[in-house]
């Protein structure tokens, strides 16, 4: 992983350090249990509220980081989601699209990848 550090702040949020890192994902859409896909391309959270339900998955990489530190970008994104769409099961299937805060979070933070998805 290459990645540089920046400053960030945000409303209620002292200040704080955030390292972004590029990945090389093997996939972008991921099954979700109820059914269909989630999309993100960001994994991490430049924020880390306090209230949020995703920190549980800085605890599945590697090497564990503390959540709201740190944004990966998953280089690929566009070209992966291109090649699973065209192998999804069924027409049928349902995209859930991920719009929480890590993609919330993410799409501020560094709107210079363009990686966002618009509903």
């Amino acid at each position: 992983m290459s990645g540089y550090n920046f400053r960030v702040s945000y409303k209620r949020k002292p200040e704080h350090t955030v390292s972004l890192s590029h990945i090389q994902p093997k996939s972008i859409l991921n099954r979700s249990a109820m059914g269909g896909y989630t999309l993100n391309p960001y994994a991490g959270c430049p924020v880390g509220c306090a209230y949020c339900y995703v920190p549980h998955m800085a605890h599945m990489q590697a090497e564990p980081r503390k959540w709201g530190t740190y944004v990966d970008v998953k280089d690929g994104s566009a070209r992966l989601l291109d090649r699973q769409l065209a192998r999804a099961e069924t027409a049928d299937d349902n995209l859930h699209v991920n719009r929480n805060r890590p993609l919330s979070a993410g799409r501020r933070a560094l709107p210079h990848y363009k990686l966002v998805i618009d509903s």
